[in-house]
């Protein structure tokens, strides 16, 4: 039993596609300038700690155009004091109390693993530290209670992105961001992401926007009712059985729903008994607890690329 991983964080996104969309390329703003902004301040205004103890809840709509993760990728991400949940096209998750629930392919199931999720990716509320602090204002401009920011990664920061990402980058290819800030916390409500290439062609790929205060969204409480629900289950998952490195995973799911293993390099099999010689080919009673086993074993590409 091999699943895809999907144990990841989902607000980082890098655009490598090729737009025909054309337009002027917006590297300056119009002017007239009377406040500033740093990419550092716009950071340090995102803390998602800080603004959770300020405003309570943060709601985050991502949309990103074709060539980021999908054609009309939306994903949702809500966080407050109890949870962190993020919805996409695949898969619903919520985080909460070192643990992750799922609704993947039509279950409901809780996620066991070696190791808990890792959030980092949620310690800022819409931005990545580390592509937004390669960014240089270009311009700031107050609108009433708001502030225009705009922003532009310069071709060769955006190429050495591409190049950690794996894809090959494009000669003159630069970004441009337009935040809108709260001009009295500078609190991020909304950013639009262009992609812009060398002949000026170019165009908007993505957009952000941010409500503070907001209710949990629905689905979000229907997983933490699954994750939180008192009757429950447990399965096991015994890894390398009878050796020195012998260690137990455990999950514990509402009776009825899944567990999903996502189980360290090297453990790609599920067996019923210790000795690991009845294989474990699903169908279980997904009321009952469970046992498991799983040896370490070499990898079956390895194996195949191992042949003479």
């Amino acid at each position: 039993m091999r699943k895809e991983r999907i144990w990841r964080t989902m607000l980082t996104a890098l655009a490598v596609l090729t737009l025909s969309a054309c337009g002027a390329s917006p590297d300056a703003g119009s002017g007239g300038d009377t406040r500033t902004v740093t990419i550092q301040e716009l950071l340090d205004a995102s803390r998602t700690a800080d603004l959770l103890d300020r405003y309570g809840s943060v709601l985050v709509e991502s949309a990103y155009a074709p060539g980021v993760d999908a054609v009309g990728a939306v994903t949702t991400v809500y966080m407050d004091a109890d949870l962190c949940f993020e919805q996409s096209d695949e898969y619903h998750a919520v985080y909460a109390d070192g643990g992750a629930y799922l609704f993947l392919d039509g279950f409901f199931g809780a996620v066991l693993a070696e190791d808990p999720p890792d959030l980092s990716g949620f310690d800022h509320v819409a931005l990545d530290p580390g592509p937004t602090a390669l960014e240089t204002v270009t311009s700031v401009e107050e609108d009433g209670d708001t502030l225009v920011v705009r922003s532009r990664m310069a071709p060769e920061d955006l190429a050495a992105l591409y190049e950690a990402a794996g894809a090959d980058p494009i000669d003159g290819d630069y970004t441009t961001e337009t935040y809108v800030l709260a001009a009295d916390d500078l609190r991020l409500l909304s950013d639009a992401s262009s992609l812009w290439h060398a002949d000026g062609s170019g165009g908007e790929i993505g957009t952000v926007t941010v409500t503070y205060g907001a209710e949990r969204p629905e689905n979000a409480q229907i997983l933490y009712e699954h994750l939180t629900a008192p009757d429950r289950r447990t399965v096991t998952v015994v890894l390398d059985p009878g050796t020195e490195e012998e260690r137990a995973l455990t999950a514990t799911a509402q009776r009825g729903d899944q567990v999903f293993p996502y189980l360290p390099e090297g453990h790609y099999d599920l067996y019923l008994d210790p000795d690991c010689t009845e294989a474990y080919t699903g169908g279980a009673d997904p009321q009952s607890d469970l046992t498991l086993y799983s040896p370490r074993e070499a990898d079956p590409w390895d194996l195949i690329l191992d042949e003479p």
